[in-house]
């Protein structure tokens, strides 16, 4: 049950520097985190450092979870958008070694190995590599197989000149893709966590010794990937859960919600290709709308009842510019 929270102005919440340092020291462990050169124990002590950090940003009082700063607080509970791709990258890979830039491509193997040797260590140059990696959450850009969140980090990310407009298309593709669910998820919906879930789903089917295109590979992706959705949409909703909406309520939402969506794609896969072959394609695409907008009708209950739960329509914005300009005095 939902309960009601007591509403404290924020300016009554005190704040110490300590609960804001988290929020400062995420982003530059991220970078350090390619800075040093290799050795064995990189990828671990990465792992034990972001997980004490991130456990700081998750438990700090700051920004407040009242009034206008519960959308901040949102906000910045959504870093895993950029923690999981720099994740996936450091433990999964060797960086100096497996990642270039994609304008590097067409040099031969001794040119691409001249120019990432001649990044040296615990130089500027190897710093501003890992800037522009952190940067780049969807790899784009480099040979790397929330809106508002994004177009933020995408000004930001242009206007220093750390990347270029080209490595920041469009976050959402073709609503036209949207006739099935897979096309909704991979094509349609964002791409934040579709190369780093791939990254170590590819790793259980090699363990497993399942082959790489079959039935069991696809779920065991498929599975990997709405169970990371899942734990994400759980920290960044839980932190601005209190009081207003119990935990194991909004685990049992966000698990029900993202996992279901396996069973969907996975059932859809064994008769999508059946029905392709009876209609005609038109027809088939107008069905699979129908079909995607009856199915997230229905599933999409446990999820929105989970953000209405932590009472997300009544956020405000701390300031109002148009207000503003309208003489609209601010609440």
């Amino acid at each position: 049950m939902t309960t009601t929270p007591p509403s404290p102005s924020p300016s009554l919440t005190p704040t110490s520097p300590l609960h804001i340092l988290p929020h400062i020291l995420l982003p530059l462990l991220l970078v350090l985190g390619y800075f040093p050169p290799p050795f064995r124990f990189r990828a671990p002590l990465f792992l034990v450092l972001l997980a004490i950090c991130q456990w700081g940003c998750t438990a700090s009082p700051w920004p407040p979870n009242e009034g206008t700063t519960r959308a901040l607080r949102y906000g910045l509970s959504s870093s895993w958008i950029f923690v999981l791709p720099t994740v996936e990258r450091i433990v999964m890979h060797t960086p100096e070694r497996d990642f270039f830039r994609v304008e590097d491509d067409d040099d031969d193997e001794s040119v691409k190995k001249r120019k990432r040797e001649g990044v040296k260590e615990w130089s500027f140059a190897k710093l501003w590599r890992g800037v522009r990696l952190v940067c780049t959450p969807r790899g784009v850009g480099w040979n790397i197989g929330g809106r508002m969140q994004f177009e933020v980090a995408e000004a930001v990310g242009v206007g220093l000149g750390v990347n270029g407009v080209e490595e920041w298309p469009p976050l959402f593709g073709s609503v036209f893709d949207c006739y099935t669910t897979v096309g909704v998820w991979g094509r349609f919906w964002h791409q934040y966590i579709r190369q780093p879930c791939l990254g170590f789903s590819r790793y259980f089917v090699e363990l497993l010794h399942v082959p790489r295109r079959s039935s069991l590979a696809y779920l065991i992706h498929l599975t990997n990937a709405f169970l990371t959705s899942t734990f994400f949409h759980v920290l960044s909703v839980g932190a601005v859960a209190g009081g207003y909406y119990p935990l194991q309520s909004l685990i049992a939402d966000m698990s029900i919600f993202f996992m279901i969506q396996t069973v969907g794609a996975a059932v859809e896969g064994t008769r999508r290709e059946r029905v392709a072959q009876v209609v005609m394609p038109a027809i088939y695409r107008i069905l699979g709308h129908i079909w995607v907008i009856c199915w997230f009708f229905v599933t999409s209950f446990w999820f929105v009842r989970a953000y209405a739960g932590v009472r997300m329509q009544d956020w405000r914005l701390p300031y109002s510019v148009l207000g503003g300009l309208l003489g609209v005095p601010n609440e």
